[in-house]
């Protein structure tokens, strides 16, 4: 019994002429977007270590998600001219 199979270069371009995602495509469901946040927004990075009387945590900039690990966010702080990444942080 053989299973017919299409080439790659066929699929990509069914991707494309359907005007769905590629994750609807592959999987049959839409993606969940509900957890992406918008690049460029204000954003407040729990510190890692920080000491009994200093504050919690530090004003930032969100630019994106760690592209090996998503669950951390990546933030710029311009106080310190920085690009950091956090696991945690509240979004505005």
């Amino acid at each position: 019994m053989q299973s017919k199979q299409q080439p790659i270069s066929e699929t990509v371009v069914l991707i494309i002429m359907s005007n769905r995602p590629p994750y609807f495509m592959l999987t049959g469901r839409q993606p969940d977007l509900s957890k992406m946040e918008i690049f460029g927004t204000e954003c407040y990075a729990y510190k890692h270590d920080p000491k009994k009387i200093d504050s919690r945590c530090e004003k930032g900039i969100f630019v994106g998600y760690d592209k090996n690990i998503p669950a951390n966010l990546v933030v710029y702080h311009a106080s310190k001219g920085k690009v950091l990444k956090y696991r945690f942080a509240e979004i505005h």
